[in-house]
Parts: C-alpha cells; sequence; structure tokens
C-alpha cells in the first residue's frame, strides 16, 4: 500500500521556511556578546574606582608610590575582571536590561 510511508509535513515547518532559521542564532550572538561586553565594563569600571582609592590611600600615606605601583594596579584589573564574570556587583545586569530593551525593537526586558 502507498499510503503507509505517507508521513506528513509539519505546518510549522512550511510556516518558518529557511530563512528565520537563522534570526534566533544570530539574536541569541548578539545578546551574549551584549552581555559579554556589559561585564567587560563592569570591570573596567570597578578597577578605574578601586585604583582612585588606592591612589587616594597612597596620597594620605607616607609612600605615595611604592616600588609595586604597577602590579598592584595590573593585580586589581585581574581580580575586577574575574568579579565581573562571575556576577559581579550587579551593574553589569542593570546596563544590559537597558541596553537590550532599546536595540532591535524589543521591549521586554
Amino acid at each position: 500500500m502507498p499510503y503507509d510511508i505517507y508521513v506528513p509535513i509539519k505546518r510549522s515547518f512550511l510556516a518558518e521556511g529557511p530563512s528565520r532559521n537563522n534570526k534566533p542564532k544570530e539574536r541569541d550572538r548578539a545578546d551574549e556578546a551584549l552581555k559579554n561586553a556589559c561585564q567587560l565594563f563592569e570591570g573596567f569600571l570597578l578597577a578605574e574606582i578601586c585604583k582612585s582609592q588606592l591612589a587616594v590611600a597612597r596620597a594620605l600615606g607616607p609612600n605615595p608610590k611604592g616600588p609595586f605601583h604597577q602590579l598592584e594596579e595590573i593585580a586589581l584589573d585581574v581580580v575586577c575582571e574575574q568579579v565581573s564574570s562571575r556576577g559581579g556587583v550587579g551593574f553589569w545586569k542593570f546596563l544590559y536590561e537597558e541596553i537590550a530593551t532599546d536595540y532591535d525593537g524589543r521591549t521586554e526586558k
């Protein structure tokens, strides 16, 4: 019987078409890139805040610039980047939600 091998085509397959299949992947990649950019920005911002506070503390102390000044700044950069990549203080999430609602015509948070 020829009807035994008949498999109906899903209606959603015909409605989507091949051109719409890439949209979610592109949006996911854009969302991931935006998330990473927000986390990096939070890391840079935290590092600058820490460096400015360290400079104030040094200015008040007996030795304004010690021999390990550059090493301290590099350590602050690394620590702040790690803090931000592991959740941070929450600024990147706020920034991500604000930007994500504005780009690409999306309005949901």
